[in-house]
This record gives C-alpha cells, sequence and structure tokens, in this order.
C-alpha cells in the first residue's frame, strides 16, 4: 500500500497543509502522554508493541493543536528516529510516517517564527515554560528553536536508498514533497539558516529522489519522489544542472517521451521544468 491520509489508514503522510489547528478533546486530552509513548518506543523490546506505539504516535502528530518544541526536538524526535533504524520494516515504516509528520510540523514552525518580530518571539518562548534567565541564554533559545536536528534530516534522507523497503521510501519522499511544497523560493537565493529547506537541499537527496522518480517500484512511489525533485530544484535552483546532468534525469525524459499515465507524467513533466528554468538567466 502506498501513504495516504491518516484519516483513511494508519499509514501517513498526507498532502501538504499546515498543521491543524482544531480544538479536539481527544486529542487535548491524551496529548499529556506523548512523552510517555516517546519513552517506550525506546525502551520497548517487542516489536509488534514498538509498532502500534509509533502508529498512535503519527496519529497524535497529524491531529496535535500544539507540540511542546523542547519535548519535539528532544525526547519524541531522537525516539522516531532511533525507531526508523529499527530492524523490523514494519516498524521503520511507521516510525518514518511519524518523523515525516513531525518534520512537516517544525518547518511549519520554523517559518512562522522567522516570521516574527523578536520580541514576538522571547513572549511565545516565555509562554511555553521555557523561557531562559538571562539574555545570552535567550538569544541561544530562540536562535535553536524549531531547528530540526542532523539527525532527523539524515534519517529521512537515509530512507530513500535503494536498499530500503519501497513503502518506507514513500514516506519519506512525501515527507520531503509536503516540507518543500510549503517553502517559498527564497528571493536572494538562500535560505534562512536552520530550516530543514536548507538542510535537505544536498546533491545526496536530489540523487536519490530522481532515482526513484525514474525507477520506483510503483507509480504512486514515482509520482511523489518526481513532484519532490520538482519542489527540491524550485527552492534550490543550484541544483538544476546536476539534477539534468544525471542519468535518472534522462531516464525521465524518456519516459515522457514513450508516455505514461497522466498523474505521473505530470510530475515527471514538472521535475524537468523546474531544472530547465534553473538553468535559464533570470
Amino acid at each position: 500500500p502506498h501513504p495516504r491520509s491518516l484519516r483513511d489508514a494508519p499509514h501517513p503522510p498526507h498532502d501538504a497543509s499546515p498543521p491543524s489547528r482544531r480544538v479536539s478533546p481527544l486529542t487535548t486530552r491524551i496529548a499529556s502522554h506523548r512523552s510517555a509513548i516517546a519513552r517506550l518506543v525506546a525502551t520497548t523490546a517487542a516489536a509488534a508493541l514498538r509498532c502500534r506505539l509509533v502508529t498512535a504516535l503519527a496519529f497524535l502528530l497529524r491531529h496535535a493543536t500544539h507540540i511542546n518544541q523542547r519535548f519535539a526536538q528532544g525526547d519524541l524526535c531522537a525516539a522516531l528516529v532511533a525507531a526508523s533504524r529499527d530492524r523490523n520494516d514494519r516498524v521503520r515504516v511507521r516510525a518514518l510516517a511519524a518523523l515525516g509528520e513531525l518534520l512537516f510540523y517544525t518547518s511549519i514552525c520554523r517559518q512562522q517564527q522567522q516570521q516574527q518580530p523578536q520580541g514576538v518571539q522571547s513572549r511565545a518562548r516565555a509562554g511555553e515554560g521555557g523561557g531562559a534567565s538571562t539574555l545570552a541564554e535567550r538569544m541561544r533559545d530562540r536562535e535553536d528553536a524549531w531547528v530540526a536536528p542532523s539527525a532527523a534530516v539524515g534519517a529521512l534522507a537515509g530512507a530513500l536508498k535503494e536498499k530500503e523497503v519501497p513503502t518506507a521510501q514513500h514516506y519519506a519522499a512525501k515527507a520531503i514533497e509536503n516540507i518543500l511544497t510549503e517553502t517559498a523560493a527564497p528571493a536572494n537565493g538562500k535560505l534562512a539558516d536552520g530550516s530543514l529547506a536548507a538542510a535537505l537541499g544536498t546533491p545526496a537527496v536530489l540523487g536519490r529522489l530522481t532515482a526513484l522518480a525514474a525507477g520506483g517500484t510503483s507509480s504512486e512511489l514515482r509520482r511523489t519522489a518526481a513532484s519532490a525533485c520538482a519542489q527540491l530544484v524550485r527552492v534550490h535552483p543550484q541544483l538544476g544542472g546536476r539534477f539534468l546532468a544525471s542519468p535518472a534525469a534522462e531516464r525521465m525524459l524518456s519516459q515522457i517521451s514513450v508516455g505514461t499515465d497522466a498523474a505521473l507524467l505530470q510530475h515527471l513533466v514538472a521535475a524537468v521544468g523546474c531544472g530547465l528554468c534553473a538553468l535559464s538567466p533570470s
């Protein structure tokens, strides 16, 4: 099965949209248990239970109205990163689904934070109960807030590798597509430091997405990977030349000429078009 909405199946991720702000009584009651679930994921020996726990976290993250920043980037992120490297395929798949939800939430919050005046950021930090006691600490906390740990970005990128199971590849590609779709192309050609979109803009991520778009095991996976390629080159135009020069891009071009299903064709054309636009003089 390919990734669908959490509303339809226990397999996130979802199409890109900002984190929900609708207040759910159920979510409000069980949100306090996220920390306990995260600890259980890290300590439970039974794979079946770990799978259920990370699935529960994915649902909670998808529908959460608020996630504490320090918990999100601390215990929760560490537990999901560790689970994404689990020996059990099902645990890895569900962990990547939950990690994708968390990183998407992190990316949106990071963008909202960067759009706020510094005074508003300080008051928001204090409102979480995590206000620092000195000016230096407040400045450090403001700079570090909602910056995804490098281990989380590495886990997402690592799931795109050829040796990973296709469903895990699809979750990782969908999360990257969602994050980049919500990212505006920088006017000066450079993304803000600390953003997820900036961390994902590497030749390695582009190469793995291009390989999946050209030779993924299903049309759904190839569509998602091609769309993620298009968004990555849109946000990082400096990768356009590398994308078009890759052997995988040549295979994508041959598939366009031969013809394929309409949805996949649309994403393949969009990916190649973004690559060509990146090479065009502004």
